[in-house]
């Protein structure tokens, strides 16, 4: 054992090289709420919020986006929209579950205290409107009586949306079955005692369990699904939504090109004060000069990191809308095979370096707005002379399903076989995987009965 001198040279990251990174790897929100970050700590920093266009004409390009979006963009907000709130009031955009329950409830003569209970009770609602607390802890919690907590409980299931304070699923849905004039007892066997099968789709278990018809256990089965898992479903949350902004807007030129501009009416402006750089030329005290000087480099770093940020995306969305010119040109579903490697090639960048450009990134084109990662996919193997994009056979399995006869819905390994067939060579685990990625279920849970 000895001890050894060695010297070497070893990469290492600065400050501003971290900075730039950062920078980089920004939204556009996230850069500007960094920005207006910057100009409170730094003096030499003048921060301008983005100039948004008048209102009418602001007004338009929105509805022109919404015209111009898919279906497909579903998947990219968090949108509660469902068939099932047909059986429930239609609230107002900005009512809360609470708001609705409470104002049932002052409307109504109450004792004193069951209508304390009745609001503390209300204002113990989970997210999905179940109650989260029990008649003992509501009693506590309203300085009343057990059964005074208890007769609200009762009162609260008896308003509008029906399952309002329910424990519990199984709960939630035998308070909507309640509302019927003629019970269904078969509907609600299911709920008491065959949950599990009914989200199996094991229908014919459930007929054998309960000694009815297959007929008859399909329908109750059709009845409960029928019915509104969450009471808080179609009320406002209380929290702000989130709005996605797109970073880069795709627009086809006159030739029949496409090129990507900066969304920049979303981007704040950032300036350095001619007084602060006024104080270094010409400042006697050196502290102050040294202070200055300091702000003012770090201020321009960043709007040199900014302006590296903006052209390196620009770059990257450049190869992509040449790569992907079929899905720019006919939709979604045209994806052809694209690589983080592929772009940093093209470019001359190093492949981390695309991939913080292209995190949290979003761009508008004429079919409606797209993360960057959306048009990244590996290539499945294929007889065709160019390979397919993951994205593109997940769409086709998508659309197999979509026309199978649902009273004999296609296993994964037909659904290979169909595309073997279209000449796009995929295995059954393969066609499990990404038919589950979209939140398909299986042939028995599509089945029909």
């Amino acid at each position: 054992m000895d001890l050894e001198l060695n010297i070497s040279q070893r990469p290492a990251l600065s400050q501003d090289l971290v900075l730039s990174a950062e920078i980089l790897r920004m939204s556009s929100a996230e850069l500007n709420e960094y920005l207006k970050e910057l100009s409170e700590e730094n003096p030499v920093v003048e921060y301008e919020p983005p100039t948004m266009e008048d209102e009418p004409r602001l007004l338009e390009r929105k509805l022109e986006w919404l015209e111009s979006s898919d279906r497909q963009n579903i998947q990219y907000y968090d949108d509660d929209t469902d068939d099932t709130l047909s059986n429930i009031c239609s609230p107002s955009s900005d009512e809360t579950l609470e708001d609705h329950l409470l104002g049932q409830i002052r409307t109504q003569k109450l004792d004193p205290k069951v209508s304390l209970a009745t609001e503390i009770a209300v204002k113990s609602l989970d997210k999905n409107g179940y109650l989260t607390e029990t008649a003992e802890g509501i009693a506590h919690l309203s300085g009343t009586e057990i059964s005074d907590a208890e007769r609200a409980i009762e009162l609260i299931h008896s308003l509008d949306p029906a399952g309002s304070g329910a424990r519990d699923l199984r709960e939630c849905l035998l308070l909507q079955l309640a509302r019927d004039d003629i019970p269904d007892k078969t509907a609600e066997a299911v709920v008491r005692s065959h949950l599990g099968d009914l989200a199996q789709n094991h229908i014919k278990q459930i007929s054998s369990a309960l000694g009815v018809s297959l007929s008859e256990a399909a329908r109750a089965v059709k009845k409960v699904r029928s019915l509104n898992p969450r009471p808080s479903r179609g009320f406002a949350s209380g929290e702000s939504p989130a709005y996605i902004v797109p970073d880069a807007v795709i627009r086809r030129t006159s030739s029949g090109e496409y090129e990507a501009e900066l969304n920049d009416r979303y981007y704040s402006s950032l300036k350095i004060s001619g007084y602060y750089k006024d104080i270094v030329s010409s400042a006697a005290d050196r502290d102050a000069v040294k202070y200055v000087g300091a702000k003012l480099r770090q201020a321009k770093w960043v709007l040199s990191c900014i302006e590296k940020r903006n052209s390196t995306l620009i770059s990257v969305i450049g190869v992509i809308t040449d790569r992907q010119r079929d899905f720019f040109d006919n939709g979604p579903g045209r994806l052809s095979p694209l690589k983080l490697s592929d772009v940093s090639s093209r470019i001359g960048m190093h492949e981390s370096t695309v991939s913080r450009a292209v995190r949290d990134k979003y761009i508008q084109c004429g079919w409606g707005v797209f993360p960057l990662s959306y048009f990244f996919s590996s290539s499945v193997a294929s007889e065709r002379k160019k390979a397919v994009s993951q994205n593109s056979v997940k769409l086709r399995i998508r659309e197999i399903i979509d026309a199978e006869d649902k009273k004999h819905p296609l296993s994964d390994r037909s659904i290979a076989e169909a595309l073997e067939r279209e000449g796009v060579s995929v295995s059954r685990r393969t066609v499990a995987k990404y038919r589950e990625s979209m939140g398909i279920g299986g042939a028995n849970m599509r089945k029909d009965f």
